[in-house]
């Protein structure tokens, strides 16, 4: 079994920092929040998919660390009864699933 923890407990911090701080900690893996009711400090899939750089830089951040992304989190309300706010999180739900293909 492997030990890890959600990036937004660390949400004052970079994803750097937090990577770090996890890997300090004897963590092993790392649940990065990707939007919905989490913010997107640590991880914002609508940036990372158009930009190769920035997707690069992410991934190496985590490798840099030695931790594996176990899950990612995004938790909203897609089927909120106000379309706006419906469609805000699908989008982040939606992007959150297209990274994890882009990344395998």
């Amino acid at each position: 079994m492997k030990l890890g923890s959600l990036t937004t407990v660390f949400v004052e911090y970079s994803l750097h920092e937090a990577a770090k701080r996890m890997h300090d900690l004897g963590l092993e893996c790392i649940e990065i929040g990707t939007g919905g009711f989490f913010p997107k400090n640590h991880c914002d899939p609508a940036k990372l998919l158009k930009d190769p750089g920035a997707l690069e830089k992410f991934k190496d951040t985590i490798a840099t660390h030695n931790l594996t992304i176990s899950a990612f989190a995004t938790h909203g309300e897609p089927l909120h009864p106000n379309p706006t706010i419906a469609d805000a999180y699908a989008k982040d739900l939606h992007d959150t699933y297209k990274l994890a293909e882009k990344i395998g």
